[in-house]
């Protein structure tokens, strides 16, 4: 009774679902997964499948849960798992703002000019 399947929603309304979830459930495996990362900025802790890129976007135990196997009981397990815990907000929204655009910019560019810099060492340019 407190699950609701919404389709489609507005941004505003997303946000709103975000704040007020006790969690997320992301069952699917993707290469990275932005739903979940866009739950824990809002303070939202994520229940997924430990597979693809959710192990790289959730911190089992601290930002949510992973269940291992795509079935109803390991899920069922999570879930109870989950509903036994306090998850903190402050963590949630830490751990979100490591995937900003900013943040992957500034990283990306670091690596491009370490990789340019031994790029030229080894050609001796």
């Amino acid at each position: 009774p407190s699950i609701t399947f919404c389709g489609a929603v507005s941004d505003a309304q997303l946000h709103d679902l975000y704040r007020q979830a006790k969690g997320l459930i992301f069952p699917g495996l993707e290469d990275f997964g932005i739903v979940p990362v866009e739950a824990q900025g809002h303070g939202c802790p994520v229940i997924a499948l430990g597979q693809g890129g959710a192990r790289e976007t959730v911190v089992d135990g601290v930002t949510g849960l992973f269940f291992d196997t795509p079935t109803p009981g390991a899920l069922s397990a999570a879930l109870h798992a989950f509903a036994d815990r306090d998850w903190d907000a402050q963590a949630l929204y830490a751990h979100a703002r490591r995937f900003t655009p900013e943040r992957f910019r500034a990283e990306l560019g670091q690596w491009i000019q370490r990789e340019w810099q031994q790029f030229q060492q080894g050609r001796g340019v």
